[in-house]
């Protein structure tokens, strides 16, 4: 794998997608949705998971370091 490329494992993305019926999620492709979490890395896992770094939902920011982002109205 090319230095500075992470892939998660499937299994993070995949399973609970397609347990969840989610069609459009845990892929990356053309028609699937961009729902992406990133998080810091902590060695204290439960404070990592809990405060996320940024969150796209369809490819829109919507938090930042835990603080929601105000959406312009279309």
């Amino acid at each position: 794998m090319p230095r500075g490329r992470w892939r998660s494992p499937p299994t993070t993305r995949t399973a609970p997608a397609r347990i969840a019926g989610l069609a459009h999620n845990g892929h990356r492709s053309p028609e699937a949705d961009a729902d992406v979490t990133l998080y810091r890395p902590d060695r204290d896992l439960a404070r990592m998971f809990a405060l996320p770094a940024k969150v796209f939902k369809a490819g829109v920011l919507l938090a930042e370091n835990g603080q929601g982002i105000t959406l312009a109205a279309t």
